[in-house]
């Protein structure tokens, strides 16, 4: 969805303008990922009419996934932005017939602090990922988005490389018509501010690999 994907670019220039993702005791704007996850969806929902997304309540903070009947989730997990038509919502929410309407997107968004490393961060990251495509199998969303912001090592070097990145997805399996509508957006941390987006070091990436 380009409008989405506009909005979302245009959250991580402003998020890079201002914080740099160093250790959590470094005095960075963030102190946790809880916190970018709810700028994000403020952010989201303040750009939802004029980017013609609907209106603000389409989207929603902590989405519940439902449990596919094949799936191994022993409970109900949660998405931490979701967007879902809100007539349809509100339709299903009176009648309360069927299962929740498919949302049209859900976002993850993964930190990756200065310090952390691949070792310590990198299961979690395929968790979300395999969480994502299984929602994406089951007919849960339409598209599924992860953001992955990642610190830098003592290089100034990216914890997460290209290499990195496309064997995750490799592992994730999902056939070419879904694999389209997964997205990973890798945003390295930089102590720089962003003036010009198109020249920022950062990538997009589908399931394709």
């Amino acid at each position: 969805m380009l409008e989405v994907d506009s909005c979302i670019k245009a959250f991580l220039k402003d998020f890079r303008q201002f914080a740099h993702v160093g250790a959590q005791d470094e005095g960075a704007y963030y102190w946790n990922e809880r916190e970018i996850q709810w700028e994000l969806f403020r952010h989201l929902r303040q750009r939802a009419v004029s980017h013609r997304i609907g209106s603000e309540w389409w989207f929603h903070a902590e989405g519940t996934v439902e449990k596919p009947a094949y799936s191994r989730w022993r409970s109900r997990k949660r998405a931490d932005v979701v967007m879902i038509n809100h007539s349809s919502f509100k339709k299903w929410s009176r009648l309360r017939t069927g299962s929740l309407p498919t949302y049209e997107l859900m976002i993850e968004v993964k930190v990756v602090w200065s310090g952390q490393g691949r070792a310590a961060t990198s299961a979690k990251i395929r968790a979300d990922l395999k969480k994502l495509a299984t929602c994406l199998r089951g007919h849960l969303t339409k598209e599924a988005h992860m953001i992955l912001i990642d610190g830098l090592d003592v290089q100034s070097t990216p914890y997460y490389s290209k290499a990195v990145i496309q064997r995750m997805l490799e592992h994730v399996h999902l056939r070419p018509k879904l694999a389209s509508r997964l997205h990973l957006w890798h945003w390295p941390d930089s102590e720089r501010p962003i003036a010009k987006i198109k020249k920022a070091h950062w990538k997009h990436y589908t399931g394709y690999v």
